[in-house]
């Protein structure tokens, strides 16, 4: 599981909205071993509360990955947030 820039995983639900058991560190890159299924997966910016959501299909001994983007801040939109 991999987030752009970055992120930590929130949670990892299976098909049946169970959740599955995570590492204390969630930070991505994250390699989990799960059975085959389906995933969805949230992840948070770490300095933000903003989460985004990814889906991700597991085969049966076979590797998958999934991965999700954090909108980007423009120069202009940071020096505004940050009150310059």
């Amino acid at each position: 599981i991999n987030a752009l820039p970055w992120g930590t995983v929130d949670q990892v639900l299976d098909a049946s909205r169970k959740p599955v058991g995570l590492p204390d560190d969630r930070t991505t890159p994250l390699r989990l071993t799960l059975p085959a299924g389906s995933y969805y997966v949230t992840l948070r910016h770490p300095r933000s509360n903003k989460t985004v959501s990814a889906f991700a299909r597991v085969s049966a001994g076979k590797r998958s990955e999934t991965s999700a983007s954090f909108p980007t801040l423009s120069a202009e939109e940071y020096l505004k947030n940050a009150g310059l």
